[in-house]
């Protein structure tokens, strides 16, 4: 409302009292123009004082307000793709990131149906892959490393320019449509129909889904360290497995105690019995999703793996690694939960999903 009174101060005072009821005048053409300076201001508040210009002055033309209205929208528009379409921009934090971002993404579209190849154990393909992987985890820190520059001044520019041109947007279709009822449209969908906004708004999602998706690592890392049940060698190897899925985008998986009790289980049952298969001789524990309603898992199991030979958690992740079906379960998408039963040298790896 201050806004609005200084600018109706304003107009009046470039308004003689012999001024005529018609906006051909000359008075009436300054207080357009000041309207326009109003509407192409970065303060709401002068914005919205502007557009009440032919509620204060009857005598303004229609025809008038709509070619003021008009200048400040490509005023608006231009301002933000000259913005969005600068190569070099030094206040822009995205021109580092998004190339790294981009790089790393393609890349993990092209190396996960690699990942999810059956190469029937083939020693040179799993050299390749793991070539593949030690590839991503770089990129993706590159990736990290440029999204530690902090976009929040740059996104509110945006933001507060898209706006604007919002803003400017929706009083021109009140006016086209004698309409008092539209309404702007938001910052970001304004931004999908300006040259460059796409892009931008994509890039800028990315960052933030990068970052995400590392405090979501971090955390559940955190989470499984503080596991008072959890031996050492569960939360070394939780923490391998859930470094090396993010390099692909996939999730972190959250230690599950009753998982784990059943994969103990079956290590121990192997070693007790002398058998390693994933059907056990064991009555009510013959199949996977037996042993895990036994150990009171209430959600959906998804997969096991077994190992056997070496006590150390990167030993057992390696081979699984190297073992086609081994690896997909380990890779897959759709898990959040992760079982582990380390006994001796012998491994059992169960995840699952929690519904």
């Amino acid at each position: 409302m201050r806004h609005f009174i200084l600018f109706l101060l304003v107009l009046h005072a470039l308004t003689p009292l012999s001024a005529q009821d018609t906006t051909t005048t000359p008075q009436a053409e300054l207080i357009l123009e000041k309207t326009l300076q109003w509407l192409c201001s970065d303060d709401t508040e002068k914005r919205s004082a502007a557009f009440r210009t032919p509620e204060a002055f009857a005598d303004i033309n229609p025809r008038d307000y709509l070619r003021v209205l008009e200048k400040a929208r490509r005023y608006h528009n231009k301002r933000l793709t000259d913005t969005l379409l600068k190569r070099a921009n030094p206040a822009n934090p995205y021109l580092s990131f998004a190339p790294a971002w981009e790089e790393w993404q393609q890349e993990v579209e092209r190396v996960l149906p690699l990942i999810r190849t059956d190469y029937q154990k083939d020693k040179a393909k799993i050299a390749m892959l793991r070539n593949e992987m030690e590839r991503l985890h770089r990129l993706r820190e590159r990736a990290l490393r440029a999204a530690g520059k902090d976009p929040a001044s740059y996104d509110a520019w945006m933001d507060g320019a898209a706006t604007a041109l919002a803003e400017v947007l929706a009083e021109i279709e009140k006016v086209e449509a004698d309409d008092p009822e539209v309404m702007p449209d938001s910052a970001e969908e304004v931004l999908e129909d300006v040259a460059g906004g796409e892009d931008y708004l994509r890039i800028r999602r990315g960052r933030e889904e990068l970052i995400a998706e590392q405090a979501q690592l971090e955390e559940t890392n955190r989470i499984n360290h503080a596991l008072a049940w959890a031996g050492s060698s569960h939360k070394k190897f939780a923490q391998h497995l859930n470094e090396q899925r993010a390099i692909l985008g996939l999730g972190a998986l959250v230690l599950d105690e009753q998982l784990s009790e059943a994969s103990r289980g079956h290590s121990e049952d192997m070693i007790r019995l002398r058998f390693f298969a994933h059907m056990s001789p064991v009555e009510g524990k013959k199949t996977p999703n037996d042993r895990a309603k036994l150990a009171g898992f209430q959600h959906r199991w998804t997969g096991e793996n077994i190992f056997a030979g070496n006590a150390s958690p990167i030993a057992a992740y390696d081979a699984w690694f190297a073992s086609d079906g081994h690896r997909f379960i380990m890779m897959a998408e759709r898990p959040n939960l992760l079982g582990l039963g380390p006994v001796n040298n012998h491994w059992t790896l169960m995840t699952g999903r929690r519904r």
